[in-house]
C-alpha cells in the first residue's frame, strides 16, 4: 500500500538539536523481497527507490544523484574487489616474470654436442654438425668449444674456421691444441669468419683443442657455424666428443 504525501513543511531553528525531515519506522515481522522503504515515480515509472534492506536504486545514473548519499559501503566493496584484481594482477604479472626470465636464459644460452664423429679428407672446409648456434642482429655472443681431434699422419693438420652472418661488427677467435701427452703444440687466432686455425702441423697426434670466441652481429641475423678440413687430401682428421657452449650477452 502506499500513502500519497505533498507539501510537507519543516522548520529548524535549534542548532543543539539533530533534525529529521522525514523518519518512517516500518516495523517488520516479515516482508516480501521486492518490498521498499521508498519508491519515487513519475507516471507510474519508478525514477529512485530504496529497498527493505538500504539498496538505492536509481533509474538514471547521474553525478548529483549521489550529493548527499552514504556511499561508503559500496565503495567499500569495490575497493575489496579492486585489492582482489589487483592481487591477481600482482600474480599473474609474477608468473610471467618468471616465464620471461626462464624463456631468456633458455634464448641466451646454448649447449650443444656432437652426435656422431667428424672425419674429413677435404681441404676444404666442411661443417661439423652440432657445433653451431642462431645469432640475432646487433646481437653479442660468446661461446667455448671443447673437443678432441686425431691427426694419424705426419701429413695431416686439422683446420678449424667459423662463419657467420655477412658484415659483423667485430669477430675475435681463438684456438689451441695441446697433445696427449700434454704438449701446447698451437695457439693461433684471427678476428675474421672462414678464416683457418690449425692445429699443429706435419705430426702424428692426437689430442685436444680449445676454440673460443666473441661475435659482435651486424644488422644481419644468421647461424654461427665451427667447420673443419685437412691440410693434405687424402690424408683424414677427426673430431669427436665435442660440445658447444655459447651464451648471448
Amino acid at each position: 500500500m502506499a500513502v500519497a504525501l505533498s507539501n510537507l513543511t519543516a522548520q529548524w531553528a535549534n542548532t543543539s538539536i539533530d533534525y529529521t525531515a522525514i523518519e518512517m519506522d516500518a516495523n517488520s515481522t516479515g516482508h516480501g523481497a521486492n518490498t521498499k522503504l521508498l519508491d519515487l515515480k513519475v507516471n507510474s515509472v519508478s525514477q529512485m527507490s530504496v529497498t527493505a534492506n538500504g539498496m538505492i536504486n536509481v533509474n538514471t545514473i547521474k553525478a548529483s544523484t549521489y550529493i548527499g548519499l552514504n556511499l561508503t559501503p559500496v565503495f567499500a566493496q569495490a575497493n575489496v574487489a579492486y585489492d582482489r584484481a589487483n592481487t591477481a594482477y600482482i600474480h599473474a604479472n609474477n608468473a610471467y616474470n618468471q616465464a620471461n626470465t626462464a624463456y631468456n636464459k633458455a634464448n641466451n644460452f646454448v649447449m650443444s654436442t656432437m652426435t656422431a664423429d667428424f672425419t674429413t679428407t677435404s681441404e676444404t672446409a666442411q661443417n661439423i654438425t652440432g657445433l653451431s648456434f642462431e645469432i640475432g642482429a646487433s646481437e653479442t655472443w660468446n661461446f667455448w668449444v671443447f673437443g678432441y681431434y686425431d691427426q694419424g699422419s705426419d701429413a695431416d693438420t686439422l683446420r678449424v674456421q667459423v662463419t657467420g652472418p655477412a658484415s659483423p661488427t667485430s669477430v675475435s677467435l681463438n684456438f689451441d691444441s695441446i697433445k696427449n701427452d700434454g704438449t701446447i703444440v698451437t695457439t693461433s687466432g684471427t678476428t675474421s669468419f672462414a678464416s683457418n686455425m690449425s692445429s699443429d702441423a706435419g705430426a702424428a697426434a692426437a689430442g685436444t683443442f680449445i676454440l673460443t670466441g666473441t661475435i659482435v652481429n651486424g644488422v644481419n641475423a644468421g647461424t654461427i657455424q665451427v667447420k673443419g678440413s685437412t691440410n693434405n687430401n687424402p690424408n683424414d682428421v677427426i673430431v669427436y666428443r665435442t660440445v658447444l657452449f655459447a651464451w648471448r650477452e
